[in-house]
């Protein structure tokens, strides 16, 4: 798997015309009017020939068989409109891609539901360029793409909302699902994917049978991006979302290892339980530990892309995954990110308000109401005045909350922007808890790993791919907590290929340790990145907050030292596109 990389330039205003492949963009002052819209694609093994319709760009697979598509149908390129290849490609596909398909009003630009391969467009008043790579638009404008310290700031305070707003100066983010003309940032196109199609029908809702199609689900997907890999790495934690891919791959037959990274002490060490599964499933095991002198707080790890948004961890996480696929001769590594989104791996009373809008005051309600004191470790009576208030709110989206820690207040705006996928109005009437589900797939967005160049080296996140993100819209916000534990169908889909542990564990580490270590090793850095850099200059941090909670950072919760990294991250990604 290689990362897609495409950019198309074509002259306004965005009429009819053909689409030409190109080794090259033309730059703009030396083609001023062009009978073509000019089409770049760095490897011909993403490209797939419409004709005349235009072209599909990235990874596509067949629904029912699962099989890549390498060559269009003759029936689609043939017959039909721009329209109705549109809704074959989201109806009987899926996968990474990118449709350009040449329609009567212009281009009509098409991402697919997932949003696994971004798409970037900038005009400069004579030509609009749409692309994957913000490296191949920075070459086509002429010019550094520049840091818009407006967008940042709202950025900054809703960090894991993504937004058709990027973090630079002219440069949006098309919205998956939607066909969309290559116009102008007013155009909302027309939405071909909708959450509300894929929402819980009229049960009865058998929790075995579901687990089941999960189950299938996961094999069918697993199995379809194993087509692209001859071997494959998966980053595991033993926890429930990364051993699901690792079973899966196993019940597929393909040729995979483990990976996993743990800090130095045992608070972040997960070796014991992938040591177990990858023993279980009779697979290589590659470990890591996390080296914090190795950590450059000056590098971002989402350096020259469209936002700030990794974890200083991660470069150790990418080290020792580079050394790990060397060794093994994998092609890619895969991770469960988005898991815990996707399982709806909700604390509060929204399935109990899901059940109680479907069945009443019944049975299946109390055991629901039950089962989520179990897993939130609530009482009946606190669980109770949680649904009231909850039930309150009915389908409506919980707000956005700003986070203003060790910002400007005085010269920052308040965040106004929408997600870039407008879901408010897809929650339905007998299920108003999926808009929860909803919210936490929206908040996962900035933290999936695509199919786009973003990452130094190739790394995937599959459980958001379109087949599974449709079939777990569909289930009941209450079977997730079946039992009393959380992700139940997940657990259960593959409880017999599984050790038992892994299936039953609902404990997590993570790697606060060796951010502290972190810390305590940049202190002086940290504060002078903070205190002289492009984020102060641009009155987007409070001084003398900065100065109080690097001075007291041992003393305060883990929230703030965590803050204070990602605003160390933010000012290091603002340095890697203002040079």
């Amino acid at each position: 798997m290689t990362p897609i990389r495409f950019a198309l330039r074509t002259t306004l205003p965005v009429v009819r015309r053909s689409i030409a492949l190109v080794d090259a963009i033309i730059p703009p002052k030396s083609a001023e009017t062009l009978s073509a819209s000019q089409l770049v694609v760095a490897d011909s093994d993403h490209l797939n020939d419409l004709g005349p319709h235009g072209f599909v760009i990235g990874y596509l697979f067949d629904r029912s068989s699962g099989k890549r598509v390498k060559r269009m149908p003759e029936a689609v390129v043939a017959g039909g409109d721009v329209l109705d290849i549109a809704k074959w490609l989201i109806r009987d596909n899926w996968g990474a891609y990118v449709a350009l398909l040449n329609g009567m009003g212009g281009i009509q630009v098409l991402l697919d539901p997932s949003g696994y391969l971004p798409c970037y467009v900038c005009s400069d008043g004579d030509a609009v360029l749409c692309t994957s790579d913000l490296d191949m638009l920075e070459s086509w404008a002429g010019k550094r793409l520049e840091v818009s310290w407006e967008n940042l700031g709202a950025h900054l305070q809703r960090p894991d909302l993504r937004t058709a707003a990027t973090c630079l100066s002219g440069v949006r983010e098309m919205a998956p699902g939607r066909l969309q003309c290559l116009a102008g940032p007013g155009n909302a196109g027309q939405l071909l994917w909708a959450p509300s199609v894929f929402m819980p029908q009229d049960g009865p809702f058998d929790f075995r049978e579901q687990s089941d199609r999960l189950r299938d689900t996961s094999i069918q997907v697993i199995k379809a991006w194993g087509q692209l890999s001859s071997r494959t790495l998966v980053a595991a934690s033993g926890g429930v979302d990364s051993s699901l891919i690792a079973a899966a791959s196993a019940e597929t037959g393909q040729d995979f290892g483990c990976l996993t990274v743990a800090t130095a002490d045992p608070s972040g060490d997960e070796r014991a339980h992938v040591r177990l599964l990858a023993g279980h499933l009779e697979v290589p095991l590659f470990e890591g530990v996390y080296a914090p002198e190795r950590i450059d707080i000056g590098i971002a790890v989402s350096e020259r892309g469209p936002r700030p948004v990794g974890k200083a961890f991660m470069q150790e996480t990418r080290r020792v995954a580079r050394e790990a696929r060397v060794a093994f001769g994998a092609d890619m590594v895969i991770d469960g990110n988005g898991g815990d989104n996707l399982f709806c791996f909700l604390h509060g009373a929204a399935p109990l308000l899901d059940r109680w809008c479907c069945e009443g005051l019944g049975r299946g309600t109390l055991s629901t109401l039950l089962d989520l004191c179990r897993v939130t470790d609530t009482t009946v009576p606190q669980m109770l005045r949680a649904f009231w208030h909850r039930r309150k709110r009915g389908r409506a989206f919980l707000p956005w909350p700003a986070d203003t820690r060790l910002l400007n207040l005085d010269l920052l705006r308040p965040p106004a922007s929408e997600p870039l996928h407008a879901w408010r109005d897809q929650v339905p009437r007998r299920h108003p808890g999926k808009a929860d589900h909803l919210r936490l797939l929206l908040a996962t967005q900035n933290h999936l790993h695509g199919a786009g160049p973003s990452s130094a080296f190739p790394q995937f996140s599959p459980l958001l791919s379109q087949p599974l993100l449709e079939f777990c819209l569909s289930v009941p916000t209450w079977l997730w907590c079946t039992g009393g534990i959380n992700r139940a169908p997940a657990r259960t889909a593959f409880a017999e290929t599984l050790p038992a542990s892994i299936v039953a564990r609902v404990s997590k580490a993570g790697p606060d340790s060796l951010m502290h270590s972190v810390f305590a090793r940049n202190r002086q850095l940290i504060r002078n990145m903070l205190l002289g850099g492009l984020l102060m200059d641009n009155g987007l941090l409070d001084r003398r907050a900065i100065e109080q909670a690097v001075r007291l950072a041992t003393e305060v919760p883990d929230s703030t030292l965590y803050r204070l990294l990602d605003l160390t991250e933010a000012e290091a990604w603002a340095r890697s596109w203002n040079g």
